[in-house]
């Protein structure tokens, strides 16, 4: 099975990505030797914050998908007119994310990692918290 990699022109500090099997948040990122670095804290999902500080190469990194079951627990309700459309209350109906061909497209830009749809969200000036505890399910 290939690895998903991830473009690190995608990364930025905040994002939520995988390392090592574990949750991370990046909190830094700087080059180290012509070579991407990210510094991050690992989630703990039984306290519901981040704690341990690690170290993150790009080796070791592994975007999270976006799927329906966390973008339900995070605020976004099911469409009744469209059950592949996807709308959060702070949004507003002009602002969906749709389900084509399994894969989430926020304003005809596809989005399947939460870094991502947190990078879309930034660009439209949209501040929506994507709660982690979903990613342990």
């Amino acid at each position: 099975m290939n690895k998903t990699i991830i473009d690190s022109k995608e990364l930025a500090v905040g994002a939520w990505i995988r390392t090592d099997g574990e949750i991370a948040k990046i909190t830094s990122l700087y080059k180290q030797n012509g070579e991407l670095v990210a510094e991050g804290k690992l989630y703990d999902d039984s306290s519901d914050i981040c704690t341990d500080e690690i170290m993150i190469y790009p080796s070791g990194m592994e975007p999270i998908p976006v799927t329906i079951l966390l973008l339900e627990k995070n605020g976004w309700w099911r469409d009744k007119s469209n059950a592949n459309t996807f709308i959060h209350p702070q949004l507003g109906t002009d602002n969906k994310i749709v389900f084509k061909d399994n894969v989430p497209v926020f304003h005809n830009v596809q989005i399947p990692y939460v870094h991502q749809l947190q990078n879309v969200l930034h660009e439209h000036n949209e501040n929506i918290s994507i709660h982690m505890q979903i990613f342990k399910i």
